[in-house]
């Protein structure tokens, strides 16, 4: 069935039956979910303000955070090409910022290091449209949660927000794969279809609220030891 986006472009197509729902969306559960990384989003924006985390970086992380929901939202509403490849984008954005915030003090270095990865890896996700997105999120991933876990020994306040965003994270990429791998049996066997990739954007989301969360208080704390 084809609704106001028009036949899918995407190579990827998730186990949500296209404009079953709405003429104006392809997947609505999916797309509405998105609005979780907003609210995240919002949320690590107040946490900021209350710690006075004033570094350019963390507005970055929260503006690509809103990138990721809207071109989410997007992407999920018309199954589009280029819709899928900007959430893509979004989504590395926002983990690139983190980890430069976790890896390096505020300096202008970090932030030019930081803006060239993110051009280059958004030229790399349009340019390569197959594994490239997923290998590289999920080494900067790995890198995240190596500088978290290792910071935490210094700093132990950090360990239940890493802890908390690895298990989330663990979990949605769980019901990711089986939402990916095992659709036609899901609408076999279970009597309501479940809507995995929906549980993907709210569990990531909270993974990456809990990353945030850490990030914020590892910069804020190396800022008042320089002062």
């Amino acid at each position: 069935m084809q609704g106001a986006w028009g036949a899918p472009t995407a190579p990827l197509d998730w186990c949500e039956r296209n404009y079953n729902w709405t003429y104006w969306m392809a997947e609505p559960f999916n797309t509405l979910s998105s609005v979780a990384y907003a609210v995240v989003a919002l949320l690590l924006w107040r946490r900021a303000r209350t710690l006075h985390a004033t570094q350019p970086v963390h507005l970055v992380t929260c503006a690509a955070l809103v990138a990721t929901a809207v071109f989410s939202g997007a992407f999920h509403a018309s199954l589009r090409l280029g819709m899928q490849k900007a959430d893509e984008s979004a989504e590395t954005w926002t983990l690139l910022s983190l980890a430069y915030a976790a890896t390096w003090p505020s300096t202008r270095r970090r932030s030019a290091a930081a803006a060239a990865h993110a051009v280059a890896a958004a030229i790399g996700i349009f340019a390569i449209p197959i594994v490239f997105c997923e290998v590289h999120l999920f080494a900067v991933v790995l890198f995240l949660l190596w500088t978290l876990h290792t910071a935490s020994k210094q700093q132990p306040a950090l360990t239940e927000f890493t802890r908390r965003g690895a298990v989330a994270g663990a979990a949605a990429f769980a019901v990711w794969a089986v939402d990916l791998a095992a659709c036609d049996l899901l609408y076999r066997t279970l009597p309501v279809h479940p809507h995995l990739h929906a549980w993907w954007h709210i569990g990531t989301a909270y993974a990456l609220h809990q990353a945030g969360s850490a990030v914020l208080l590892l910069d804020v704390s190396r800022d008042r030891k320089k002062r």
